[in-house]
C-alpha cells in the first residue's frame, strides 16, 4: 500500500495497492480511529487485483469516516458464502439507565438514555454490552459468533472483521453487512470454518462499512 494526502488533514487521499502475491485479492481502503468501534472499511469500493497488478483509489473528504482516522491501510473483502447474520433487533435497557436529563455528547457518544456502556472489563462477558463481543466455544477452527450492540446515537452498518499478523491480513466480511439502528439494537453474525481466512486471525471484531 502507498498512501498520500498532499493537501494535509481533511483533504483528498490518494491510495495505491500493488498485489505482490501469487493469487488475486479483493481489497478496499481501511481506516482506524481512536476507539474500539472506530474501524471503517470502504466496502463499496472493493477492487479485485490480479498478481503483479495495481489498483488506485481517490478518496474525497465527503467519503471520510465521521471522526479522525488513519486511511493508510487496506482490508481484504471476504466472501459471504456460508456465514449468516441475524436481523437487527432491539434489546431491553440495562439496569444502569442514565438520568432523564442526560444526553449523549461528543466526548461520550456511547452513553444513551436507558443504555449502560460496557467497561473494558465487561467486553466479551456481559450480555447486551455496547459494541462487539465474540465467542468461539469449540476452540480454534470452530464456528465463531459475533454480537454487536449499537449504543451510539446514529445507525451503523456493521460487518465482521478478522485481523491477522501481516500488513495485508485484515479481512472484512462486507457481504454480511448488517444495518443496526441506534439506541441499543443488536445483531449477531455466525461464521463457520469454511469461511475462515487463509491465515490465523482474530475473528471477534467488527468494522463499520462506509
Amino acid at each position: 500500500m502507498n498512501w498520500q494526502q498532499s493537501g494535509g488533514a481533511n483533504s483528498t487521499v490518494f491510495m495505491q495497492y500493488v498485489n505482490c502475491g501469487t493469487t488475486a485479492l479483493s481489497v478496499a481502503p481501511y481506516a482506524v480511529g481512536a476507539s474500539d468501534e472506530s474501524k471503517y472499511t470502504l466496502g463499496r469500493v472493493c477492487r479485485t487485483v490480479q498478481p503483479g497488478r495495481v489498483t488506485r483509489w481517490v478518496i474525497d473528504p465527503s467519503y471520510f469516516p465521521p471522526e479522525p482516522t488513519t486511511l493508510q491501510a487496506v482490508s481484504q473483502c471476504w466472501p459471504s458464502a456460508t456465514a449468516t447474520a441475524s436481523a437487527a433487533k432491539p434489546v431491553p435497557p440495562t439496569a444502569d439507565p442514565l438520568p432523564s436529563d442526560t444526553t449523549p455528547t461528543a466526548a461520550n457518544p456511547a452513553r444513551l438514555r436507558g443504555v449502560a456502556a460496557a467497561s473494558a472489563g465487561d467486553r466479551g462477558t456481559t450480555a447486551g454490552a455496547c459494541g462487539t463481543t465474540g465467542a468461539q466455544p469449540g476452540g480454534s477452527g470452530t464456528t465463531v459468533t459475533i454480537d454487536y450492540t449499537n449504543c451510539l446515537g446514529v445507525p451503523t452498518l456493521i460487518a465482521p472483521l478478522a485481523i491477522g499478523a501481516g500488513p495485508d491480513d485484515r479481512y472484512s466480511y462486507t457481504g454480511l453487512t448488517q444495518y443496526v439502528p441506534p439506541g441499543g439494537s443488536a445483531a449477531q453474525f455466525r461464521i463457520d470454518p469454511p469461511l475462515f481466512p487463509p491465515v490465523p486471525t482474530n475473528l471477534q471484531w467488527t468494522t463499520r462499512v462506509m
